[in-house]
């Protein structure tokens, strides 16, 4: 049902504190909103926290069908524009708040909706004030339903009968023995415990009232609606609460205290148990290969080759037109890459003497011993003149190479220590002649056949040659 009383329920379930139905009253000489305080006296609208709105009869009851013609016509349906205001504080959204009252007010008819705050201030007679301000129209209709008309009061009760023919003149001003003087809803008793009808004109007599057969049942239609002291309190709600106001409804279920879950629990009712769990693969013939997948292989195949890798002390003593210091392991013919640039590097330590030098010769030979096929990839003279280190002087280079079709070629610039220069003459098929600081070379051997590297040294008194470390390595 939409009455007032169920109205106001609703709105302060919402958390709305809708304070009963207000009135237009005369306070000091100016038109403003009477609320009923606790003890049910109406007081002047007072704006506080206390509670957020009232609800004003917005007009006269009317009825709801044409027809009446007479005292004894019953009335079956009436209804009744009335007026929701509420105050909020200004940060609060207006929308928000709206949207809770619509639908708190049910399937009443909406009419409008206003936020324009002078224009409610206006229209309410309201106190000026810094609340925000919104307020809803609506109406509400009381229809009946059974096998007889619940009202038959005289429609010339009620303003909109006036008109109709064969209706009493309206109550007297002076009538207060049945009715009330009071503004407001015709369904809702008066300050005095009594109906009120407008006291327009001065012939009706309160006799015809009490004589009326519906009077009882307009009276307990009225006991429906909201009286002052039908608001409950409001309470705190409390989660521990079984029944009462205080009750909270559809409480969530909270599990017990959280445990860490237990991978080999088997008990899937037990909070520790972990569902869907992955199978985990006991061997690695159980999984199935992804695309770009690769294997152990390709892997390798894909990492840079190291063609020769020395590090360790490889050394010659005495004099010699030429001995070899060092040799190294096979390098297959499948191990060279076509245009593929490799890191090339030396390093070891040599004596001399003040009337002999050393030098230091590389080569690349289809044997690991010295002959006639050997081709030079570098050479560094030890000059006797230089300052000498008590444990050798030091020889090297960093240098790249780069393998082609037959040939490698490789930079003798900036590769030796600074002590050491090029002198004389390397293989004269290779190179020019003269000082061979930063110049490429292009060495021709034979790609098809296995190869070796070769580290040799040439001294004419007793002196020690050792190489500490060797490598060739793609880039």
């Amino acid at each position: 049902m939409n009455s007032i009383r169920d109205i106001v329920q609703r709105l302060n379930s919402a958390r709305l504190q809708v304070r009963g139905l207000g009135y237009f009253r005369d306070y000091n000489g100016s038109r403003q909103v009477a609320l009923p305080d606790d003890e049910g006296e109406w007081t002047g609208l007072t704006l506080n926290e206390d509670y957020v709105g009232y609800i004003r009869a917005a007009g006269p009851l009317t009825y709801l069908e044409d027809g009446f013609n007479s005292c004894d016509t019953r009335l079956y349906d009436v209804r009744q524009d009335c007026a929701l205001v509420i105050w909020h504080s200004r940060e609060q959204a207006a929308n928000s708040i709206i949207e809770v009252a619509i639908r708190a007010l049910g399937d009443v008819l909406m009419q409008s909706v206003s936020v324009d705050r002078q224009t409610i201030l206006s229209e309410e007679s309201m106190p000026e004030n810094d609340y925000g301000l919104l307020k809803i129209s609506f109406r509400i209709e009381y229809k009946y339903v059974g096998s007889s008309c619940p009202i038959d009061l005289c429609s010339g009760y009620f303003d909109a009968c006036y008109d109709v023919p064969n209706c009493p003149p309206p109550p007297s001003a002076d009538c207060a023995d049945c009715i009330s003087t009071d503004e407001g809803n015709a369904l809702i008793e008066g300050t005095d415990g009594k109906l009120f009808v407008p006291p327009v004109g001065s012939s009706f007599d309160c006799n015809d009232l009490d004589n009326c057969e519906n009077f009882t049942a307009v009276q307990a239609l009225a006991q429906t609606a909201l009286q002052p002291g039908d608001v409950p309190a409001q309470v705190n709600s409390d989660w521990n609460a079984v029944g009462g106001v205080a009750e909270i409804l559809n409480k969530p279920v909270i599990p017990a205290a959280q445990i860490q879950s237990d991978w080999t629990q088997a008990n899937n009712a037990a909070v520790d148990f972990i569902k869907n769990k992955p199978t985990i693969p006991t061997n690695n013939n159980q999984l199935t290969n992804g695309a770009g997948y690769q294997t152990a292989a390709q892997v390798t195949a894909a990492l840079p080759v190291t063609l020769v890798a020395f590090n360790g002390s490889a050394s010659f003593t005495g004099a010699t037109a030429e001995s070899l210091v060092y040799a190294s392991p096979a390098i297959p013919s499948s191990a060279w890459k076509t245009n593929q640039v490799y890191d090339f590097r030396m390093l070891g330590k040599a004596t001399r003497s003040a009337s002999s030098g050393n030098i230091i010769r590389v080569y690349i030979n289809t044997a690991n011993i010295l002959d006639t096929n050997q081709k030079l990839l570098h050479q560094s003279y030890m000059s006797s003149a230089l300052l000498s280190f008590p444990n050798g002087n030091p020889f090297g280079f960093v240098k790249s190479l780069i393998k082609n079709d037959n040939t490698l070629t490789l930079d003798h610039g900036n590769s030796d220590v600074s002590i050491n220069n090029y002198t004389g003459s390397i293989d004269s098929n290779n190179v020019q002649t003269g000082n061979l600081r930063k110049i490429l070379i292009d060495v021709v051997f034979d790609p098809t056949v296995t190869q070796y590297i070769l580290v040799t040294c040439e001294t004419a008194t007793t002196q020690i040659t050792e190489l500490r470390m060797l490598n060739i390595k793609e880039i």
